[in-house]
C-alpha cells in the first residue's frame, strides 16, 4: 500500500544532474537504506562519494525515514 512506503526527496550534484536532473522524489519499500535508494535510481555505490541525509553525512547503510532529504554527490575527477 502507498501509505507503507518511505518517501524521500533526492537532490543530485555534479555529473548526476545531467543523468537524473536536479531533484527527484522517490518512494521505497521500508526498511530502506541509502544503498536501496541508489539501486532504485540505477546508481552504483562507486558512483557516489558523499551521501547526506537531513544535513548529516552518512554511510550507504543508513536507514531512511519517511520525508528524509537526501543529497548525492558523485566522485570529483580532475584538478
Amino acid at each position: 500500500m502507498a501509505e507503507d512506503l518511505v518517501r524521500v526527496s533526492v537532490r543530485f550534484f555534479g555529473s548526476l544532474v545531467e543523468s537524473h536532473g536536479e531533484r527527484r522524489a522517490v518512494e521505497l519499500t521500508p526498511p530502506a537504506t541509502v544503498k536501496d535508494l541508489l539501486k532504485a535510481l540505477g546508481l552504483s555505490e562507486g558512483g557516489i562519494s558523499v551521501a547526506v541525509v537531513n544535513g548529516v553525512q552518512v554511510t550507504l547503510n543508513e536507514e531512511l525515514a519517511d520525508g528524509a532529504s537526501v543529497m548525492l554527490v558523485p566522485p570529483v575527477i580532475g584538478g
